[in-house]
């Protein structure tokens, strides 16, 4: 396994900074302590293992995090998928009849926002009804002078199918989280979306986690799928930063670690939905288009965030499939012999929780299926019992995976 440590402590730092140095640690350039390091840890596994752990690790150096989304992609589905399970949810939509009357509506269309706010650009008098001009805002932080409710005749309600991801949170950053969700987006389990708050809305208070190093943010759950014949034996775990909408981390008030935000113009394209019919060259109303036709135009300059990488640290992570080891049946404790002590281990094994059997090192059931049938019990105890001390039949079984 590989974990990364991309951090320097604050006196050497302070040092470094005194002498007017700067340190060098492979491809990047390190001036000062970074906020956020997020590493998928490098991990291997057997051909046909269910449950692989894939754990992500976290630095956090100053700040206290309570949010996160976190979108892992995998590189080759064709090795390992994310376990995922099948759930549904209702989803409810608005639809507004073009012809006919619900419920005997021949042709309706869907309506999404309900309310929408507008702004008056060239007002004559009061305001409303007296605008010659005016555009839609997006909400009612950015200021309106009135609001219009879109209609809609009836609902509908279906069933949408969501593809959850299967996780571990115990003993890891996230315990006792109280909102914890993973979805594959893709909706065939090569990728892993989390989305994670501390504390909700309602009682109780739960707190995020503060500065600390080497945590276990979460461990995600894997399936291996490769057989034991290929030779492309490693799948790369890779972090999508590329939109804030995909990586944030944030803190207790909900801001964001490791953002910098940039002014930028933007540049509205606007379509005239009511024109003044005592003044043809003056728009009623407006609403904002993505493409033409359009009427006119604005430009704006707006915030724009993006990743600081000279604070966030984020490491790709890598899962490697093992050569299925070369298990000898019956040798459940895995020194190379067959023996009493192999009874003694799988005794303690199945009827007192002992050890689990390893093979080559790993942990696997391979030498504990002496008789061959498929399964890890106490026939197989029976079994080792009769070979070595009436002559029975030797090991011969081990189809265990």
């Amino acid at each position: 396994m590989r974990r990364m440590n991309h951090s320097l402590s604050a006196g050497f730092c302070a040092l470094l900074a005194t002498l007017g140095l700067t340190f060098t640690l492979g491809v990047t350039r390190v001036e000062a302590q970074p906020a956020l390091v997020v590493d998928v840890i490098d991990t291997v596994a057997l051909p046909n293992t269910q449950n692989a752990v894939i754990s992500i690790f976290v630095d956090n150096f100053s700040d206290t995090v309570a949010g996160v989304e976190l979108w892992i992609q995998l590189d080759r589905p064709d090795v390992i998928v994310f376990k995922t399970n099948i759930d549904t949810i209702p989803d409810t939509t608005l639809w507004l009849c073009l012809a006919g009357a619900f419920p005997a509506c021949t042709d309706s269309i869907q309506v999404f926002d309900t309310i929408r706010y507008w702004s008056c650009q060239n007002p004559i008098g009061a305001v409303p009804p007296n605008c010659l001009d005016s555009i839609e805002v997006a909400d009612t932080t950015l200021g309106y002078d009135w609001f219009t409710t879109n209609p809609y005749d009836f609902l509908h309600v279906a069933d949408l199918e969501i593809i959850l991801g299967s996780f571990d949170t115990s003993g890891t950053l996230m315990s006792g989280w109280e909102f914890v969700d993973a979805r594959s987006l893709g909706g065939q389990g090569f990728d892993i979306k989390i989305s994670a708050l501390a504390n909700q809305a309602a009682l109780p208070q739960t707190p995020g986690f503060g500065p600390q190093t080497d945590g276990v943010l979460i461990k995600l759950l894997a399936d291996v799928i490769l057989d034991d014949t290929a030779t492309d034996r490693t799948v790369t775990m890779r972090i999508v930063s590329s939109t804030l909408n995909n990586f944030s981390f944030s803190d207790e008030l909900g801001n964001s670690i490791g953002i910098v935000t940039d002014s930028v113009e933007d540049t509205a394209f606007w379509f005239c939905e009511q024109w003044n019919p005592f003044s043809p060259f003056n728009c009623l109303s407006y609403i904002r288009v993505p493409t033409p036709p359009f009427d006119s135009t604005s430009i704006d300059t707006i915030l724009v965030g993006h990743l600081d990488t000279t604070k966030v640290f984020l490491s790709d992570g890598s899962l490697t499939i093992l050569a299925q080891p070369q298990c000898i049946c019956g040798d459940v404790n895995d020194d190379n012999k067959k023996n009493i002590a192999d009874v003694t281990f799988m005794i303690a094994r199945v009827f007192t929780g002992g050890a689990a059997p390893t093979c080559g090192g790993v942990e696997s059931n391979l030498g504990a299926d002496p008789n061959g049938d498929c399964k890890f019990n106490i026939a197989d105890i029976t079994y080792m019992i009769a070979w070595i001390f009436t002559g029975g039949s030797g090991p011969n079984g081990c189809c265990l995976q």
